[in-house]
């Protein structure tokens, strides 16, 4: 999820919640699909046992049309995309890439009868390869694919959303990838899932959880509704973004300029793993984003070694710039608008140690093999409670013997609630000018994107979120749902909220799905197919307007 989720997990609270009527047998071994009890009617062709419409004695229930569509999805539409490269890179060197993504998710969309529409900046190159594109006029926007199906005006809405774009392989020598990066590689495993010993298929490849996952958990349950029920009981939107791993820049503007087309009663975001396996979580606390890049030049050419005694050292120069901004051993930021935030309050700080006892000083020591734990405090409280300043790693050029000119550090902040990024980017911008080193180099700072910090937007009574705990219950077969904060951050939702949107963020991975790092997989009956099971469940709920 959102932007980094390489950053410290954080379960939430679980909260236990009464059985729900009649048992729910694991997914694999149902061979029928029945709505929760409602007052009101089902949606026709529903395929409720009491049903005794024509639709019903012609339409295969949910369960068997997964077992005959099964192979056909992951062959045909799955896997195919798994093996693009849709990585996000830094602003504009990913452009041309994701136009080829967003086209091959427009073509499939066309294929199952949708009417996708392709939004794109005015950067946007290769867009004669798309159907139907549409011209936005943003600066830096990654195409954004959408459709809907409005089934009636007067009926509520919901809007799903997620992204395409992936994380780059991340390389790591102590846990390398043990299959093709960009290859899918299924493997049959047996795991704990929810307290119960489940056999099913890992898929291993980059983006197979985070999220083409969620993204085919989506349009497969739509499709699967046209087919197993007919008409949707409610209008649903949909909204595929391609930059969220680089902190969805431009999609602030995006949701702003585009609010009434997107106006929904709930925007359902599908991108995260759960934090404890087989049991399902609303994500209802994140710290926001700004990320950016800093940038020294020191020369026209590049100098040999040998005249290291009066030509300056990009990289050196570049180390002295970022502990101007940041100590990295006291973790200081030392720029006035960074410091400026809502000090947690003593019974959120206890309550976050309450739910992460495996983030204790010594657990965290052993678990990296560090030397020291920087600062005093513990790890889940500042990893979710305070704000963090991080450099993020950059491919080494193997110039043997040459004094670089020019160096480059991607920074990432996370933000809690009180910090402005447009106020923090601001004041580094203003402050570069002055430093000491702006004598012997061009410093430069670009800003990618930022985000405010969020928090729960629904009402833990409303009849939205009782919809979605008692669906993400029952398809999981769970009687617990966790309440997750998190040190990590999702823009879209911050940018959805900005805007007044009700938003929910819904975790259908896995907690072994290891997104963002190597070898990254997702099962598929517990997995793919639980995200079409519970999109499925949820639409048909929703449309009933009341759930017990």
């Amino acid at each position: 999820m959102s932007t980094r989720r390489d950053i410290l997990r954080t379960a939430g609270i679980t909260a236990l919640a009464a059985s729900l009527p009649g048992i729910v047998h694991a997914w694999t071994d149902r061979t029928d699909y029945q709505s929760p009890r409602t007052k009101t009617a089902p949606p026709s062709g529903y395929n409720s046992p009491t049903s005794e419409t024509k639709a019903s004695e012609t339409r295969p229930t949910l369960e068997e049309y997964i077992k005959q569509n099964k192979e056909r999805w992951l062959v045909g539409d799955y896997e195919p995309f798994l093996r693009m490269d849709c990585t996000s890179t830094k602003v504009g060197e990913d452009l041309a890439q994701k136009t080829i993504c967003a086209s091959y998710l427009e073509q499939l969309l066309l294929r199952k009868g949708f009417t996708p529409r392709v939004f794109i900046g005015k950067d946007t190159p290769q867009k004669e390869m798309l159907s139907n594109p549409v011209e936005t006029g943003l600066d830096s926007i990654r195409p954004v694919v959408y459709f809907e199906i409005i089934t009636d005006p007067s009926l509520s809405t919901s809007l799903l959303g997620t992204h395409y774009d992936r994380r780059p392989k991340n390389d790591n020598l102590d846990d390398p990838w043990k299959t093709p990066w960009l290859e899918p590689v299924r493997k049959e495993v047996t795991e704990e899932f929810g307290g119960r010993e489940i056999k099913d298929t890992r898929i291993y490849v980059r983006g197979a959880d985070d999220s083409v996952g969620h993204i085919m958990s989506i349009i497969w349950a739509l499709e699967a509704y046209q087919k197993v029920s007919g008409s949707l009981p409610v209008n649903v939107k949909v909204m595929f973004e391609g930059a969220e791993e680089i902190g969805s820049p431009g999609m602030d503007t995006f949701i702003e300029k585009y609010k009434k087309l997107l106006k929904a009663d709930l925007v359902i975001v599908e991108d995260a793993p759960t934090t404890r396996s087989g049991i399902p979580a609303i994500y209802t606390r994140l710290r926001g984003t700004l990320d950016g890049e800093i940038c020294v030049k020191t020369s026209e050419a590049e100098g040999h070694s040998g005249g290291g005694s009066f030509i300056p050292n990009a990289e050196g120069v570049l180390a002295k710039v970022m502990g101007r901004i940041e100590d990295p051993l006291t973790k200081e930021v030392f720029l006035q608008a960074y410091k400026q935030f809502k000090e947690p309050t003593l019974e959120e700080k206890e309550y976050v140690k309450s739910i992460r006892p495996d983030l204790s000083r010594e657990e965290v020591k052993d678990k990296y093999g560090l030397m020291k734990i920087l600062g005093s405090g513990h790890p889940a409280v500042t990893t979710i409670l305070y704000p963090s300043w991080d450099w993020q790693a950059t491919p080494q050029e193997n110039k043997e013997g040459i004094i670089p000119s020019r160096a480059c550090k991607v920074f990432m902040a996370r933000l809690v609630p009180g910090q402005n990024p447009q106020k923090i980017f601001s004041e580094l911008e203003e402050k570069i000018k002055h430093f000491p080193e702006a004598k012997y180099a061009q410093i430069s700072v670009t800003y990618i994107s930022g985000s405010p910090a969020v928090a729960a937007s629904l009402g833990q009574k409303s009849h939205y979120y009782l919809t979605l705990e008692k669906t993400l219950k029952q398809a999981f077969a769970a009687t617990e749902l966790d309440l997750v904060w998190d040190g990590a951050g999702e823009p879209i939702y911050s940018f959805f909220q900005k805007n007044g949107f009700p938003v929910a963020l819904i975790a259908l991975g896995n907690d072994k799905d290891n997104p963002h790092g190597t070898n990254e997989s997702m099962l598929v009956n517990y997995g793919l197919l639980l995200g079409v099971r519970w999109n499925f469940l949820m639409i048909s709920s929703f449309g009933k307007g009341e759930i017990k």
